[in-house]
């Protein structure tokens, strides 16, 4: 794979091909990314629409009780860790997941 930058216009012209029918191994093969990066961008798209394909300006920081609801929530619905990361458009599980480790032993 190439590891190359795409711009949002280029993420938005392969997600079209996928809307117009372009199966996501055939779309990951043709422009070399993978396929996992092709998920990424569909589940954005879907959630964000063209705003999700854009790339984040800044480094995001998140408050104590941000992460104490997410805790909360994570351990009372049983939701996983990407369902969590997708559901408050947080970039990855393992933002998440480090997040929950900072909250558990702040509170030890």
């Amino acid at each position: 794979m190439t590891g190359r930058n795409f711009s949002p216009e280029e993420k938005l012209e392969i997600i079209q091909e996928w809307i117009q029918g372009a199966s996501p191994s055939h779309l990951a093969a043709k422009h070399r990314l993978p396929d996992k990066t092709f998920r990424e961008w569909r589940r954005k798209y879907e959630t964000y629409g063209t705003e999700g394909l854009k790339r984040r300006s800044r480094h995001r920081t998140y408050t104590r009780t941000f992460k104490e609801m997410i805790a909360r929530e994570h351990q009372n619905e049983t939701i996983s860790l990407t369902e969590l990361a997708y559901k408050y458009d947080i970039p990855s599980k393992e933002t998440v997941r480090n997040g929950l480790c900072a909250t558990i032993m702040v509170k030890k």
